[in-house]
């Protein structure tokens, strides 16, 4: 320890004097503020911060801080200039006042400085890339990609046939109609031989099963034809083969670069 360093935890020690009294427990925290102070002297930096710690925490004085500061930044172990740094601060800011704050203020900027090279030196070194592997003088082959499945056309195609589906149903429906209007139809009249119990209801039977032939037939037609459609779209709808150039890695003793391949 400097000669220096010791004259400014004296003058520490008479502010801190006076500041024990007023702990909870004032003889224990003097005991133990005298110990880290003959620690101190003797140059046992960890038997003082243990002893101070303790003191500090007693007490709450102020210039207690300063002393630990003090007793980190001279210990030097890793980590103690960030401690000390902090320690500083805290002083300075829980006694603004002090005769020692133009010191801490010195001493917290040189244990800055040294906390940031600390960070700067616990930062993980960057791993310097493999060697080149030399794989010999085969290309690599690369791998064309596939065609999509569902190109705009298809997509369509999907559609026209969902249509178609609809137009099947719609003529199904239709025609099962048409079946039960011309069996009420037979039902009231009967065959010719038969009289007819109720002519006008019976025809009425028969326009609209016309009327429902009409549909389903149009609904058949329609299906028939989006049916057609879809196939067609289909068909007509694959996306074209990749005939575009493609470049592969290829690597060799001496050799490091691309192998341009494809269909023109």
């Amino acid at each position: 320890m400097t000669r220096i360093a010791t004259i400014l935890a004296a003058l520490v020690c008479l502010a801190v004097g006076a500041g024990l009294a007023e702990a909870d427990d004032p003889a224990e925290a003097v005991r133990l503020y005298d110990e880290g102070q003959a620690a101190f002297d003797a140059g046992t930096y960890d038997a003082a911060l243990a002893a101070w710690q303790k003191s500090y925490e007693l007490s709450r004085e102020p210039g207690l801080l300063f002393n630990l500061a003090q007793a980190y930044r001279l210990r030097a172990a890793p980590g103690d200039c960030t401690k000390a740094a902090e320690t500083y601060r805290r002083f300075i800011t829980q006694d603004p006042a002090s005769a020692q704050r133009a010191l801490a203020e010195a001493f917290a900027q040189d244990t800055e400085r040294c906390a940031a090279a600390e960070r700067s030196a616990a930062q993980p070194v960057a791993a310097a890339p493999p060697p080149a592997t030399n794989l010999g003088t085969t290309p690599v082959a690369g791998t064309a990609e596939s065609p999509p499945l569902l190109t705009r056309r298809r997509t369509i195609a999907l559609g026209v046939a969902g249509a178609g589906a609809v137009f099947l149903i719609v003529g199904a429906v239709n025609g099962r109609q048409v079946n039960d209007l011309e069996g009420r139809a037979h039902e009231l009249c009967g065959t010719e031989d038969d009289v007819c119990s109720d002519f006008a209801a019976a025809n009425e039977h028969l326009e609209d099963a016309r009327d429902k032939a009409r549909l389903a037939n149009l609904g058949f037609g329609l299906a028939a034809a989006s049916v057609a459609g879809a196939t067609i779209l289909w068909v007509t709808g694959r996306a074209p083969a990749d005939r575009g150039v493609g470049i592969t890695p290829s690597v060799g003793p001496g050799v490091a670069g691309a192998v341009v391949r494809g269909r023109f």
